[in-house]
């Protein structure tokens, strides 16, 4: 194992290979330059880099690993001094990079380019500096670990995409509290976008797999790509308006936010109003008097903490309760029974009363004028009187029965309109 230190100017005529665990510090008033790769390693294994100085190409400045020889558990720092530039600042081939930027990286290609790997190793970076290039931040197709990014600096794509995953189907993960100039594209696999606290000048494409995205107070432009998309908004510091089919803008903590290409929303904990779009959405408000519009399609529809207003709208929707402390709901259009807009409640067995999974029993269930259980085994009463769904426990009507949803005038229902899970 070698040290290599250099704090002074030094013209490299070609590139220095370190070995196995060999490591490298480029000092303050260290200027290492030259017309080729400078730096490449070659060998399985780990290096330790620091740079408070400056590495300068015209090509590669740093070349670390091959496909028979991959990097494992690298760490690379740079100060606020430091500055990586080449036609490639960092390319790095093999799993385990710790990355952590408080200076500056370039590349006209690439300021960042990861490949190779292993899928159960994963890559970090973290940025506080400047991260600029082509594509500031390019994972290959080859690339088979995850890699998580997190900003609160600057990444700017000179040439329109900021961060390309996009050739990878690992679970990638942006945290964003930074500025990025140019898209992201996460690519394949559930990856994860959290942008509160930053702001993106471009869009954030989920591509393939079932991702998470976390808008933040900015204007966002999301595209969820395909799969089962979740914009989640549980950590807003105020109330969103969006419908996923553009029904009606955007505002509160979603103004001015583009969404393509989602099924799932979770809301706030304040009064959140959400609509669907044609897809089988999934729509949970969170705490708070929710407004959730289901739209088309056969929908899932939570109002959570809250006396919420749901409407499923047109196809086979599902009413789900997942605790007790989540009833008391105003249902608007429950269909019973009625070909293609065949509604029903999902409702927890946490509730209690001995429920079971499945469908619920006829005898569990029972319709008359009052909500009064009768026999021990009524569980679910609907009241005709005013059209609201009771639960009892214990089912004879000693305690007090629990008001689960009020429902559409005339609306009606049998045991079959009522699953466990």
């Amino acid at each position: 194992m070698t040290m290599h230190a250099y704090n002074s100017t030094i013209l490299f005529a070609g590139p220095l290979v370190l070995d196995l665990f060999d490591g490298l510090v480029i000092g303050t008033d260290g200027f290492v330059y030259g017309q080729h790769d400078l730096f490449s390693g070659t060998t399985d294994g780990q290096h330790n880099i620091f740079i408070a100085g400056t590495a300068a190409t015209s090509t590669w400045a740093f070349l670390l690993g091959d496909f028979g020889h991959e990097m494992i558990g690298s760490t690379i720092t740079l100060t606020a001094t430091g500055v990586v530039r080449g036609f490639v600042g960092v390319d790095y081939i093999g799993a385990g990079l710790e990355l952590g930027n408080a200076g500056t990286i370039s590349g006209d290609l690439a300021a960042i380019r990861l490949e190779g790997g292993s899928a159960s190793v994963g890559n970090l970076l973290v940025n506080s500096g400047t991260i600029i290039g082509g594509q500031a931040i390019d994972a290959f197709a080859s690339t088979l670990s995850a890699t998580t990014i997190i900003n609160s600096g600057l990444i700017r794509g000179t040439l329109g995409t900021a961060i390309s995953l996009a050739g990878t189907d690992t679970d990638d993960a942006v945290v964003n509290s930074g500025r990025i100039i140019g898209h992201v594209e996460l690519g394949g696999g559930e990856d994860s976008y959290d942008g509160r606290g930053g702001e993106v000048m471009g869009t954030v494409r989920g591509g393939d797999g079932n991702d998470r995205f976390r808008p933040g107070a900015g204007e966002d432009s999301f595209d969820g790509g395909s799969g089962s998309d979740l914009l989640d908004f549980r950590t807003g510091d105020g109330a969103v308006e969006l419908a996923l089919d553009g029904s009606w803008d955007s505002t509160g903590w979603a103004e001015g936010d583009t969404y393509t290409g989602f099924e799932r929303v979770i809301g706030t904990t304040q009064a959140d109003r959400i609509g669907g779009n044609s897809a089988a959405n999934i729509l949970n408000g969170g705490a708070g008097a929710d407004q959730l519009f289901g739209q088309a399609g056969a929908d899932t529809l939570i109002g959570g903490g809250g006396i919420d207003i749901l409407s499923g709208g047109a196809g086979n929707d599902s009413f789900q309760f997942n605790r007790l402390a989540e009833c008391g709901d105003l249902l608007a259009d429950f269909s019973s029974a009625a070909a293609g807009n065949n509604d029903r409640f999902l409702i927890s067995a946490d509730f209690g009363g001995g429920l079971a999974a499945g469908s619920l029993a006829a005898g569990l269930f029972v319709s008359r004028a009052d909500n009064l259980a009768q026999d021990g085994n009524d569980r679910f009463i609907f009241r005709t009187a005013d059209r609201t769904l009771w639960f009892d426990a214990d089912g004879t009507g000693t305690g007090a029965g629990v008001l689960v949803a009020s429902l559409q005038a005339g609306a009606t229902m049998t045991a079959a309109d009522i699953v466990i899970f």
